[in-house]
C-alpha cells in the first residue's frame, strides 16, 4: 500500500484556562466596539466565540 499523505494531530490543551474577572471583562468589552464582531475577538484571545458570547461564562 503507498502512502498518500500525511495527517497532523494537535494536542488539546492539558489544563482548563483560568481567566481573571478583569481579562473576561476585557475581552468582552472589545466586542461592544462597533464593527468589531465576537468572532474577531475570540480568534484574537484564542477563545471559541460562545464563549466570549456567552459573556460571559467562566471561560
Amino acid at each position: 500500500m503507498e502512502a498518500v499523505g500525511f495527517v497532523e494531530l494537535l494536542a488539546a490543551p492539558s489544563a482548563k484556562r483560568r481567566w481573571s474577572d478583569e481579562a473576561k471583562g476585557r475581552i468582552v468589552s472589545e466586542t461592544l466596539v462597533v464593527g468589531v464582531t465576537v468572532n474577531e475577538v475570540a480568534r484574537r484571545h484564542g477563545v471559541k466565540a460562545n464563549h466570549v458570547s456567552i459573556g460571559l461564562a467562566p471561560f
